[in-house]
């Protein structure tokens, strides 16, 4: 009897052992991707001064087998930019949907979209370590797009960057231009601990001293394995 006891109690350690040793890798905050991931696109809330940070998406990032390694605290448009989901895409590693953003400015005001991959709507909890990956891709579409889209990048201990876009190399691609953002030009923000994507400004030419855009365009997003970066 004392030797069943004793076989049981050490399976159960065992099983203890093996679960603190492999945390659900849907968790973003004790696992890292381990393949090239896709954002999937869910709903945008809109921001408005009595709920300035909506939580109530299902913005995830997504491998080709299907894994769900982060889901989005919030997802906004702000001010005079609008955020929809489309049903067109370019990348297609996530298994779950093949979507994009539509980003719709009026050209009144300044704005944008903003993803937070968070725990909670104060944008603390979930940060996504891509210290495995080396770039991000966005490929966009539009029959007329703007010089000028200023893309943040963000991490947990609020360190960020600012850069136009635009600037990045690109190569066209049908009617897409993907442009890829190596991690290695982007020296001010931890990529072990990020938590956030923003898209503002859009304006024509390539600077904000530009007349403000008015129009749509799609935005897909990947972020690119090192081993698969090229």
């Amino acid at each position: 009897m004392r030797k069943i006891a004793t076989v049981l109690f050490c399976s159960l350690a065992l099983l203890i052992f093996i679960g603190c040793e492999n945390p659900n890798p849907g968790d973003a905050r004790v696992m890292k991707p381990t393949k090239t991931v896709d954002i999937v696109w869910g709903e945008f809330g809109e921001q408005d001064t009595a709920d300035d940070f909506r939580s109530d998406t299902e913005v995830t990032l997504e491998d080709a087998d299907g894994t769900i390694w982060a889901t989005a605290g919030r997802a906004q448009s702000i001010y005079d930019v609008s955020g929809s989901v489309s049903t067109e895409s370019y990348f297609d590693e996530g298994s779950s949907a093949e979507n994009s953003v539509q980003f719709t400015a009026e050209g009144a005001d300044w704005g944008g979209i903003y993803i937070a991959f968070n725990s909670n709507e104060l944008g603390t909890g979930i940060e996504v370590n891509l210290e495995n990956f080396s770039a991000m891709k966005v490929a966009v579409k539009g029959t007329s797009l703007p010089g000028y889209v200023q893309l943040l990048l963000s991490d947990v201990s609020d360190l960020s960057t600012e850069r136009n876009l635009m600037d990045f190399d690109s190569v066209t691609d049908g009617d897409w231009t993907v442009y890829t953002i190596p991690f290695a030009e982007i020296t001010d923000v931890d990529f072990t601990k990020f938590s956030g994507i923003g898209f503002w400004h859009p304006h024509v030419g390539d600077s904000l001293g530009g007349t403000r855009f008015s129009g749509s365009f799609l935005i897909d997003i990947e972020f690119v394995l090192t081993a698969d970066y090229q």
